[in-house]
């Protein structure tokens, strides 16, 4: 009898759960430079989820992160050293997309950002300054030794341009194993979701406009613009996205947005094709079977001023 009770309290449990609304929860913090918005859809708070994600996010940032005693700052500083898991899927998307970008896309590029101290001032390179830096930047000479990386002297990695990517990837999947069935994860305009949701992709010029919208159904978006780290010096405007071919910042585009179903490869494609300009990324685009886009010139936007 007792059996039946139990039986029939769990049955009347479910029920109730069923007709129980469910409500979007969010939680934020401050990773890689930029801030994390997590957000999950549950009948109650999933605190242990979001722990959960803010810890692999971390995790993620601790690597790449070219401060501080992490891997990659390790690296970085001349040591060799095996590598993570992590560590070396990333390094592997960088160097395919290098040869897929011809060169646009390079994961060597730090010494060419320490040129231009992007890391910490506003400091306009002279041409000799860059072309000393360029001439350690060539991803084709990363090398593997069983899990060893192996750099020339002198050279350095930079994986801004798809570390956020993997991270937002690496956060979606412990999700999922979680059995959460609907969330977002947006780090940065890097962008990961369970389930269905409309995002708006912002204008370059305007912060708070917003200048297309689409739905994105268990994929990954992203974003590269050059309205996110800039200075301006001596009336000139300068941004981040550097092409490792020119040691320049790339200035044909202002924005590009991209669709996938690999958080790290729409992180990578997104900067390739900034870099690359429109007619070249559009190939490169096609070449890689991705169909969901948006690409946005310099002329388009008026852009001879700088982002407000």
């Amino acid at each position: 009898m007792r059996r039946y009770i139990y039986s029939g309290l769990f049955v009347a449990i479910l029920i109730l759960l069923y007709f129980v609304r469910t409500k979007e929860f969010e939680r934020s913090a401050f990773y890689m430079d930029t801030l994390w918005e997590v957000k999950i859809v549950s009948h109650v708070y999933p605190k242990r989820a979001f722990n959960r994600v803010f810890t692999v996010i971390a995790h993620i940032d601790s690597i790449a992160n070219v401060f501080g005693d992490g891997e990659l700052a390790k690296i970085n500083s001349g040591h060799r050293m095996k590598v993570s898991s992590e560590l070396k899927e990333m390094l592997e998307v960088g160097i395919k997309m290098g040869k897929l970008s011809g060169g646009a896309f390079d994961i060597t590029i730090y010494p060419l950002m320490k040129c231009w101290h992007f890391f910490r001032d506003r400091y306009v390179p002279t041409d000799s300054e860059i072309l000393a830096a360029l001439q350690r930047v060539d991803y084709r000479k990363i090398e593997f030794r069983h899990d060893t990386l192996v750099l020339p002297e002198g050279y350095g990695i930079d994986l801004g341009g798809l570390a956020k990517g993997y991270a937002v990837e690496s956060a979606i999947k412990v999700l999922k194993d979680m059995g959460v069935r609907r969330a977002l994860v947006n780090g940065g305009g890097e962008i990961g979701v369970i389930g269905s949701w409309k995002i708006g992709i912002r204008h370059p010029r305007q912060q708070d406009e917003i200048i297309d919208t689409f739905t994105l159904v268990d994929a990954y978006v992203a974003t590269s613009g050059d309205y996110e780290r800039y200075f301006v010096k001596d009336g000139k405007y300068y941004h981040h996205i550097l092409d490792p071919r020119t040691g320049l910042p790339a200035m044909e585009l202002v924005s590009v947005t991209v669709v996938d179903t690999s958080g790290v490869w729409a992180d990578a494609i997104a900067t390739a094709v900034f870099v690359l300009g429109k007619d070249k990324g559009k190939k490169l685009l096609q070449q890689l079977g991705i169909t969901r886009y948006w690409i946005y010139t310099r002329e388009e936007f008026q852009t001879s001023e700088a982002p407000k």
